[in-house]
């Protein structure tokens, strides 16, 4: 009788967490396995009706000869494209050779490392306290992105980017008072779906945040489900690192600066 109840609440568990991922992916109108050249474009030209990131991605994708546009479909089905961001994630900010199943090669990048318009560190003043003689400052600082952004042959198609806001007295980090995110998908084989913020706290005069996404998808295998952890910690002591966190083989990397 036990065996049986926890037997049929893993199967309620199962079927909950699909159900969920399922809802997700209805609101973003995502999980279509893409097949053929034709049926990406008109993804794309749909999508770029309000999106002009998902314009730039179509007219890269319109410059590439038939070959590698076959090939770029290809490295969009599930099981290819999870990899791609793990071999992609080993060697950030290179391009590298991508051998797939056909033994044809690509080009896929991991860049953390992009140029945003708002991009550099804000700092302002917020407070003075103490006597004339043992005044001090502290400063509300916003960290620049933190970015992982996936490309094949130069199309940013999956992204994820998070900026610390914290406390400082200019030199060590005081307390937390936000994370900000952000991220993109252009691969419709794969939903990507908010979960939370994690912990937010104050360490070694260091600032740490973070946030959790989840990477969905229905491959040859069966369903496949990765969280992807992307975590900052800051100062103004020269600490200014991220990495990312997952359950998903070797998906996560350790610490970096940007």
């Amino acid at each position: 009788m036990r065996k049986l109840f926890i037997l049929l609440l893993s199967m309620a568990f199962s079927f909950g967490f699909f159900t969920q991922a399922l809802a997700a992916q209805e609101e973003e109108n995502y999980w279509e396995v893409i097949t053929s050249i034709e049926q990406y474009i008109s993804y794309l030209e749909e999508e770029s009706k309000n999106d002009d990131q998902a314009q730039e991605i179509l007219e890269t994708f319109l410059n590439l000869s038939e070959a590698d546009q076959e090939n770029f479909i290809k490295a969009l089905q599930p099981e290819t494209y999870l990899d791609i961001i793990e071999k992609a994630s080993n060697s950030p900010n290179e391009i590298i050779k991508y051998e797939l199943d056909n033994g044809e090669e690509i080009e896929i990048s991991n860049i953390d490392t992009i140029e945003y318009e708002d991009n550099s560190v804000e700092m302002d003043l917020i407070e003075n306290f103490g006597t004339m003689s043992t005044m001090s400052t502290t400063y509300r600082v916003t960290t620049p992105w933190a970015v992982s952004k996936i490309t094949i042959f130069g199309a940013g198609l999956t992204e994820f980017k998070t900026k610390l806001v914290y406390q400082s007295d200019g030199s060590r980090a005081l307390q937390v008072y936000d994370l900000e995110k952000d991220r993109s998908n252009y691969n419709p084989a794969f939903w990507v779906t908010d979960v939370d913020y994690t912990n937010q706290y104050v360490s070694g005069g260091i600032a740490y945040g973070g946030y959790q996404w989840t990477l969905n998808a229905t491959g040859s295998v069966g369903f496949i489900s990765a969280n992807y952890d992307q975590y900052v910690r800051a100062n103004q002591n020269g600490t200014r690192q991220f990495k990312v966190n997952s359950n998903h083989h070797n998906l996560g990397f350790n610490w970096r600066n940007f």
